[in-house]
C-alpha cells in the first residue's frame, strides 16, 4: 500500500492558504478548508448585526450508501477480493435530517444549502525515526495503493458520494461540509473494517492498553473500537475520568436518554455534587463520554 505524506492531524486548521495559488496545480483541499475556517474565524471578532440572523454551521455525517454504520465503525467480511463502496455525505433525500435517537442520521443544513464536500483519509501511520522509534509530529495518511492524499484526484474525490475501493484491513474516512454562506461544519469520520476483526486492529489495541486497568476489559475494547476519533480520546479518561462516567452512570441511570435537557442537568449536578470527587477528570470524560457512553451494556460493571 502507498504511504502518502499530509499534515500532522486531521484538524484542517494546520496547513494555512498560500498566498499565490501556482495555475498548474489544484490548490490543497486542506488549504481550501482552512482558508474557510480562517474567514469564520475573523467573522467571530465583528460585531453583530442585530438585524442580520447568525448563519447556523451545517452538520456532517460520513456514511456508507446501502450499509448501516453502528457507533462510526462498518464490519466487512473479506473474500480476497477488494470491497467496492460508495461514501455518502450527502443531505437526506426526505428532508428529515434526524434518525429515531434524534441525532443526524446524514448532512443537513438548517437554514441554507450544501455546496461542497471535502473528503480526507483518517487512517495515520506513525513516521519511523530510524533509530528503532517513531515520530507522533510526523504522521502519514494511510490510503489504497495507487490512491492519492492530496494534489489531483485524491483520496476521496470532493463530492457528495465518492466511490472507493478497499483492501483488507481498517480505513478512516473523514468528511466536512461547506454551506452555501461559506461556513464549515465540524467533522465527521467512519471507520470501515474489512476483514478485520477489532481486537486485531492495532489502534484498537493500543488503545485498550492506555486504559487504567481497573477498567473491565469488555468496556475498554467496546470503548476503543467506536472509532478512530476514540482511539484518540479514550487514552486521554485517567482513573478520575473513569471513576467520573462511572459515578455520573449511576446518578443518572433513571433519566430518559432521548432528553437532552434533563440529562445534562443531571450531568452537571452529579459532577458538582455526589461526582465531585472525581472531577479533575472531567476533561477526559468531556473527550471519551460518547465513546463509553455506546458501551453502556459492556461497561455496566464498572
Amino acid at each position: 500500500m502507498k504511504l502518502a505524506e499530509t499534515p500532522s492531524a486531521l484538524e484542517p486548521t494546520m496547513r494555512h492558504t498560500p498566498m499565490v495559488r501556482r495555475p498548474t496545480k489544484r490548490p490543497s483541499r486542506l488549504a481550501k478548508l482552512a482558508s474557510c475556517l480562517l474567514l469564520m474565524a475573523l467573522c467571530g471578532a465583528c460585531e453583530p448585526n442585530p438585524t442580520i440572523k447568525p448563519n447556523k454551521l451545517p452538520t456532517a455525517v460520513a456514511r456508507v450508501q446501502g450499509h448501516d454504520v453502528v457507533g462510526g465503525v462498518l464490519e466487512l467480511d473479506f473474500d480476497g477480493d477488494p470491497v467496492e463502496l460508495t461514501l455518502d455525505g450527502t443531505p437526506c433525500p426526505d428532508a428529515k435530517p434526524e434518525g429515531d435517537a434524534g441525532l443526524p442520521s446524514c448532512t443537513n443544513d438548517a437554514d441554507g444549502e450544501i455546496v461542497e464536500y471535502i473528503w480526507l483519509s483518517g487512517t495515520p501511520v506513525p513516521e519511523p525515526t530510524g533509530d528503532g522509534g517513531v515520530d507522533p509530529k510526523a504522521p502519514k495518511r494511510r490510503v489504497p495503493e495507487g490512491e492519492k492524499v492530496d494534489g489531483d484526484d485524491p483520496w476521496p474525490a470532493d463530492k457528495g458520494k465518492p466511490e472507493i475501493t478497499l483492501p483488507q484491513g481498517s480505513w478512516t474516512v473523514t468528511l466536512w461540509v461547506k454551506d452555501d454562506k461559506g461556513a464549515v461544519s465540524e467533522p465527521s469520520s467512519v471507520t470501515i473494517n474489512v476483514g478485520v476483526d477489532a481486537s486485531d486492529n492495532p489502534a484498537v489495541a493500543e488503545c485498550v492498553a492506555a486504559v487504567p486497568d481497573a477498567v473491565p476489559a469488555e468496556c475498554a475494547s467496546c470503548a476503543c473500537a467506536q472509532s478512530a476519533d476514540c482511539q484518540a480520546s479514550v487514552p486521554m479518561c485517567d482513573e478520575n475520568c473513569w471513576m467520573l462516567l462511572a459515578c455520573i452512570g449511576v446518578e443518572c441511570a433513571d433519566v430518559d436518554p432521548d432528553d437532552m435537557e434533563a440529562g445534562t442537568a443531571c450531568i452537571t449536578a452529579a459532577a458538582t455534587g455526589a461526582c465531585v470527587a472525581y472531577i479533575s477528570g472531567v476533561a477526559g470524560a468531556m473527550a471519551a463520554g460518547a465513546c463509553v457512553t455506546a458501551c453502556s451494556a459492556e461497561c455496566a460493571s464498572m
